[in-house]
């Protein structure tokens, strides 16, 4: 297969992406206002639930097929005889997640909304046939990028026109089910392009299971501490604090979609370079991928830190202000989990040390059943964020410790320092005008300021990743040698 152009890749993964940042942007906070926080909490709750089932279903299977299909993207027979093996695992998933689903309805939770959960859990359905892990394989982002724009495009519109009232909070369940999971239909179609699928012969199983359950229990574990407190919170805290704690985490989740869109389009390349052994390119590529996403998390984390304010207000309205300390927590949370997941999809995982990983990843969802039984009951969705802080930093410290075998950190804690010191300009002034200014139109001088000095430092500390961006531009390589020079 020809080799794809890394930098064009981000282009349509980032529209992808910047689609996914505008569609909560102009859909959440109409859906907040119009359904109130508790049938927002509902849903969420909901969606919580099923989420476990749709992660039984999925396994580890999208990871591994897009780490293992990479070695052989370039040999259609071999793609699609793996492809086949991989979809049927799928499927089978897929059916024991159902069915586990009935039991738990029939058995644990009789008095359920049926219906809501029926439409939540069509989730699990789309998710199997989606077969998104082959357009990552094949690295066809311009498809997927267009496709999901179609689709989040065609899911603002109904919720526009079909969720008016409190009462309408089913309707809007089934529009986020379909923004999701509804594109699995184009994507069968499409799939014809490379391979054909549904071809049942002649397939090996076996060798994929092992690896499958290894990465299947690091997101198993990984799931627990991060969807854990939304179904924590609703037993021990009620759907009104569900919704809180849904707002704190929507304003995140926005900032760490576009760094994981990062991830993405890097994880397909750095598996077929550790696959073929390249390991010069690989670390290459890694250490510019992994200093350049550092240097756009760090000041957006920090950023959140200081309008969360300001945001919750604009995003859902005053309502769920309560909100607030909870979403600086998770800010703060934002820029360790990123890392984790670079660590974990850049490093161990391309170097099969998915044991590793699921280790570090268990501890931390251990860590956050204790401490979540431990302060919800007390500090309700605040709680939950400390949890969620505290477990993710245990992981991080244990996947630290397996990578700095594999590849030197020493560059990067030395780029993540300068970042960090980069950012004391915007902290301080955004408190001087959160002080003397207490409205939330400031952000309309906290950020223009946060951005140009942070940027502004970097380029006195003639920063290489700041540097190896601006000397694309014709226009800004005059500023660059300039500084150089002097």
């Amino acid at each position: 297969m020809k080799e794809k152009n890394i930098g064009i890749n981000l282009i349509f993964n980032g529209i992808k992406t910047l689609m996914g940042i505008i569609f909560p942007l102009l859909s959440f906070p109409y859906a907040s206002r119009v359904l109130g926080v508790e049938n927002i909490g509902l849903v969420q709750y909901y969606n919580s639930i099923i989420s476990y089932f749709a992660l039984l279903a999925s396994l580890g299977i999208v990871i591994y097929a897009v780490r293992e299909g990479s070695k052989y993207r370039d040999d259609k027979d071999l793609l699609m005889k793996f492809s086949n093996e991989i979809l049927l695992i799928n499927i089978i998933s897929m059916m024991i997640a159902y069915i586990l689903l009935i039991l738990f309805i029939i058995f644990i939770a009789p008095n359920m909304d049926i219906l809501l959960m029926s439409i939540c859990s069509m989730l699990i359905l789309f998710q199997t046939f989606s077969i998104e892990w082959l357009y990552q394989i094949k690295e066809d982002y311009a498809y997927i990028s267009i496709r999901s724009v179609i689709f989040q495009f065609v899911s603002l519109i109904c919720l526009y026109c079909f969720v008016k009232s409190e009462s309408d909070y089913l309707i809007y369940a089934a529009i986020n089910v379909i923004a999701t999971g509804g594109s699995c239909i184009f994507n069968l179609v499409h799939s014809k392009k490379y391979i054909s699928l549904f071809k049942f012969k002649n397939l090996n199983l076996k060798r994929h299971i092992k690896p499958i359950f290894m990465i299947f229990g690091t997101s198993l574990a990984s799931s627990i501490y991060m969807n854990l407190n939304n179904v924590m919170l609703g037993v021990l805290s009620g759907t009104y604090a569900v919704g809180l704690y849904t707002v704190a985490v929507k304003i995140n989740q926005i900032v760490k979609t576009l760094m994981s869109s990062i991830t993405n389009v890097l994880f397909p390349r750095i598996s077929n370079l550790v696959g073929r052994g390249n390991i010069k390119e690989y670390t290459n590529l890694l250490m510019n991928g992994m200093g350049s996403i550092l240097m756009i998390l760090i000041p957006c984390s920090i950023g959140l830190i200081c309008i969360s304010y300001q945001i919750i207000i604009i995003f859902s309205g005053e309502e769920y202000i309560n909100a607030n300390f909870a979403a600086q927590i998770l800010s703060l949370n934002l820029m360790i989990s990123v890392i984790d997941g670079m660590f974990y999809y850049q490093i161990l995982l391309p170097h099969h040390l998915e044991k590793k990983a699921c280790f570090s990843t268990l501890m931390g969802a251990v860590f956050a059943v204790i401490i979540n039984l431990i302060l919800i009951p007390v500090y309700g969705y605040n709680g939950a964020a400390i949890s969620t802080l505290f477990s993710e930093t245990i992981v991080f410290i244990m996947l630290v410790h397996f990578s700095k075998k594999i590849i030197n950190l020493r560059p990067l804690v030395m780029y993540t320092v300068q970042f960090l010191l980069a950012c004391i300009p915007m902290v301080i002034v955004s408190i001087f005008i959160n002080y003397y200014v207490p409205n939330i139109f400031n952000i309309f001088i906290i950020i223009p300021f946060a951005v140009i000095s942070y940027f502004f430092i970097l380029l006195i500390c003639k920063n290489k990743f700041l540097i190896s961006l601006m000397n694309r531009y014709h226009v800004t390589r005059l500023i660059v040698n300039k500084i150089y020079h002097n």
